[in-house]
């Protein structure tokens, strides 16, 4: 896979990630009540995914779950780490082979 094509993909995921995040803050900020909010699941994994950059951008745009859900941000911090780990990892072996 070319490296073009994976930049790509891991911008669009975490432009997804930013507008799930938005859409969550906006249904949140509307206080709907009959409406289907996205799940803290989901943004973890989209965090997972590789979508961590776009996830912390919009917590800090929106301010959202900044400071009331410590769990959710332990486990989308976990994520971010991980994928840092891999991203390095995977360049460092790329280098070296």
């Amino acid at each position: 896979m070319a490296t073009s094509t994976i930049v790509f993909v891991w911008m669009l995921v975490n432009v997804l990630t930013f507008l799930t995040f938005a859409y969550d803050k906006a249904l949140q900020s509307a206080h709907a009540r009959n409406a289907k909010r996205v799940s803290e699941r989901a943004m973890v994994f989209l965090a997972l995914l590789g979508g961590g950059i776009g996830g912390l951008l919009a917590m800090e745009f929106f301010h959202y779950k900044k400071a009331h859900s410590a769990r959710f941000r332990c486990r989308f911090f976990s994520c971010m780490y991980i994928n840092l780990f891999v991203i390095i990892s995977g360049a460092f072996f790329v280098y070296m082979f």
